[in-house]
């Protein structure tokens, strides 16, 4: 199957029912699928056809969910860009993926006009929603009335439909190829385990660059022909979430950790904004265990979270809602880990050497599914290095209990060896949580000429919370060991985070470096 046949059935199935809604704007299946045939339409006028990489970096609009049907739909590339990503830092996707088209909301179009230097092979761009000279409208551009769509091939399943590059939190982002297929199998098994029906309604709240958190609230829910509610962004306000829930009737949607803080501390009438959901995925970084324990209390089984990755092509593992119950004797054990493999995907742990590895033994968390996906766009070294024996090699430190649960411990860059001992970032930042004036933390590696390495600790207090390095490291005592504790700890208001509100451990390093050098 290839993803825009869902446009096409739905329009078949369901045209008068709401597909897509953003502000004012409401779009039926049947108006949606015009919409898309009409955006492939322009860009096959445009010369885009089939293998063409097309950038897009805007909000969450209609047009952007266009584009995920029309560019495939010509066989071409979309490559979704991280909202966030500054004028200075995009000559590197344009030139990696030697892009020929970008496209743009005005904020993001203006920025660019104002701040790119390097267009590379761009010779189209695009603005959405407005006008800037020496771009093309998105909505006044011809359709090309001759315009032929590829026919239909078996192999065009296998041929590549996204590019979504990497976070980058430990070096260069590096380009993941999704087929048709890929997505349609990650389709498949959120179904068997988390489905949806026609008539539930979703509601968007992350930016629809961010592709594994984009497959169960929009892919997912048009895939089985209910409505998709955009939250506009990119700026997140818990208020203004809770009031379009509500407007809308949204029953399911994906948080961040950060997005479900905000809505966790609403006062007045936003606090029962979940009471109509049944499904509210938290997932892309790790959520502090005091707030969670807060949202199960409050929420109970309307949660669900998981473990994947954008190499995985999304979730691998998912902790059912059932799992979150307030009441449950192993909720605190439960809580930690990351749930059971999916139906259709086979998780495990191995050495070194590739061995299985049996339960309670931490190593590298392997996946084996028909929606791993294609390997790193013009990087096969890379690709060669993910794969082994038919395993996709995540990079990740983890374990397994008896009952097929997986705990993440560390990403293995991530992973600290200080006098020959492994010590695991994720177990010292736990305990560091556990301090009551510590809102947030962050535990790496540097480099020490005695001991290879050594432990320091970002910390960033509560407001109005006073604390010292020497209270940090007390504190650690007796609750790790004597080489697990942070011999430096850094105090900062923010942490460097992505678009996902996952922490940029490169960044603290050099921050490290700097620390050492003055």
């Amino acid at each position: 199957m290839l993803l825009t046949e869902i446009i096409e059935r739905n329009a078949r199935r369901w045209p008068h029912k709401e597909a897509v809604v953003s502000d004012n704007i409401r779009v039926t299946h049947a108006e949606l699928l015009k919409r898309v045939e009409r955006t492939a339409s322009c860009l096959s006028g445009l010369g885009i056809c089939k293998g063409d990489r097309v950038l897009v970096q805007m909000s969450n609009i209609i047009p952007y969910v266009e584009l995920y049907f029309a560019v495939p739909k010509l066989g071409a590339i979309l490559v979704p860009l991280n909202v966030r990503l500054t004028p200075t830092e995009l000559p590197y996707y344009i030139s990696h993926t030697e892009s020929i088209c970008i496209i743009a909301d005005f904020e993001r179009a203006e920025d660019m006009e104002k701040g790119l230097a390097d267009w590379g092979e761009i010779r189209e761009r695009i603005v959405v929603g407005a006008s800037i000279p020496g771009w093309r409208s998105f909505e006044n551009m011809p359709p090309d009335d001759k315009a032929e769509w590829p026919s239909y091939d078996p192999s065009a399943e296998n041929e590549v439909a996204y590019i979504y590059y990497t976070s980058g939190t430990t070096g260069r982002p590096k380009g993941a190829m999704w087929t048709n297929r890929q997505v349609i199998e990650n389709l498949v098994n959120l179904q068997l385990d988390l489905p949806l029906t026609p008539e539930d309604i979703s509601l968007v709240a992350v930016n629809l660059a961010h592709g594994p958190s984009v497959l169960p609230v929009l892919h997912q829910t048009l895939y089985m022909g209910g409505k998709v509610v955009l939250y506009p962004g990119p700026q997140f306000k818990a208020e203004g979430f809770s009031d379009l829930a509500k407007k809308e009737g949204a029953n399911t949607t994906l948080l961040v950790p950060t997005m479900l803080s905000r809505l966790l501390y609403q006062e007045g009438a936003g606090q029962d904004w979940f009471k109509d959901f049944k499904y509210i995925k938290y997932a892309a970084a790790k959520m502090d265990y005091k707030e969670l324990r807060l949202a199960v209390e409050r929420i109970k089984t309307r949660l669900t979270q998981g473990y994947g990755s954008t190499e995985t092509v999304g979730g691998v593992t998912f902790l059912p809602p059932s799992e979150h119950d307030p009441r449950s004797p192993n909720l605190e054990v439960r809580l930690a880990s990351a749930g059971r493999e999916y139906q259709n995907v086979r998780v495990a742990v191995t050495n070194e050497q590739g061995r299985l590895l049996p339960p309670g033994e931490v190593g590298q968390i392997v996946v084996r599914s028909d929606k791993n996906f294609a390997g790193y766009w013009r990087d096969p070294q890379s690709t060669a290095k993910t794969y082994r024996e038919g395993w996709l090699l995540t990079g990740d430190l983890g374990r397994l209990d008896h009952e097929g649960y997986l705990y993440v411990m560390d990403r293995m860059a991530d992973m600290i060896i200080s006098g020959g001992e492994n010590i695991y970032a994720r177990e010292v930042e736990d305990v560091l949580l556990s301090l009551s004036s510590v809102s947030e933390c962050a535990v790496v590696g540097v480099p020490d000429p005695e001991w290879g390495e050594s432990v320091w600790a970002f910390v960033k207090p509560f407001p109005g919370c006073v604390l010292t390095p020497e209270t940090v490291i007390e504190f650690c005592k007796g609750r790790l060991s004597p080489y697990k504790k942070p011999r430096q700890v850094v105090f900062c208001q923010e942490l460097p985070k992505n678009i996902m509100g996952k922490v940029r451990k490169n960044i603290l390093r050099e921050e490290a470096q700097r620390h050492m050098e003055t």
